[in-house]
């Protein structure tokens, strides 16, 4: 199960990346943030697909070469910088919907191109940073076959703004893409809640609860959830996504019906 919602979540990221980054009409400061959350969200589901699938499926090393993994591949720690990268576009959105809709002269001077793109490469900066420790005490755990930590790590507690529907002065594409933005707020807390307060209680009550538990599995099935729905999010709700979706598929149909071969 984790494997197929992870697959068909990679590849709806992939898809979301390649529309906007080949079409010009889609290629707006809003879309480099919505870029940024389909690059962070598909580096949560191929990193914890290596802390809950490959570890599971092959015999991990022991020792140092095991802890080392455990650092930086088989320990899921990359995915929780990508988590983080995906906290801070989701807040960048919202600021995004807030200055459109209530300062609008500001609006142009804040959200330029090249800003937004400073402010996605501080998101993985600070993700690296706020994660740091989780690269010191990750270890491979010989007792339960499973990276674990060395000593209890700290939450990070996240902030979601959910702004208000305008009233007449916005246009309706305006209305649509704070939609979309309040719809994946909404989604991201949902699926974020029951995952936080798993790990908080591994944290304090241990003896309670392990790595690989019921609880743990639901609650790690819950974020590559959320990680996999953005796609179908963008695809559901912007017509201009559903536009280039069927742009791109008729010029692929296009190129097969005239060159089926793939002859010169």
């Amino acid at each position: 199960l984790y494997a197929l919602i992870a697959t068909i979540g990679f590849l709806g990221n992939l898809f979301v990346c390649f529309i906007i980054l080949q079409h010009r009409p889609v290629r707006r400061p809003m879309n480099w943030l919505f870029l940024n959350l389909a690059i962070s969200d598909s580096t949560i589901l191929v990193f914890l697909g290596f802390r809950h699938i490959i570890t599971r499926a092959v015999s991990h090393p022991h020792g140092p070469t095991g802890d080392y993994l455990c650092k930086f591949l088989t320990g899921g720690n990359i995915a929780w910088v990508g988590a983080v990268s995906s906290m801070c576009s989701l807040m960048c959105i919202a600021l995004e919907r807030f200055f459109m809709v209530f300062k609008p002269t500001r609006y142009l001077s804040l959200f330029r191109v090249v800003i937004v793109k400073r402010v996605i490469g501080l998101s993985w900066l600070f993700g690296l940073l706020f994660n740091l420790p989780l690269f010191v005490v990750a270890r491979f755990d010989e007792k339960i076959s499973f990276c674990s930590e060395t000593w209890p790590t700290s939450v990070a507690s996240k902030a979601q703004q959910t702004l208000p529907d305008s009233q007449g002065a916005i246009s309706r594409a305006r209305r649509k893409i704070t939609k979309i933005v309040v719809t994946v707020s909404l989604i991201y807390c949902i699926s974020w809640f029951p995952p936080l307060i798993d790990y908080v209680m591994m944290v304090f009550a241990p003896a309670q609860r392990h790595f690989g538990d019921t609880p743990h599995v639901a609650a790690v099935l819950m974020i590559v959830f959320n990680a996999s729905v953005n796609p179908l999010v963008y695809t559901f709700q912007s017509e201009t996504f559903r536009k280039q979706i069927k742009v791109s598929l008729f010029c692929l149909r296009a190129e097969n019906t005239v060159n089926p071969l793939g002859e010169g």
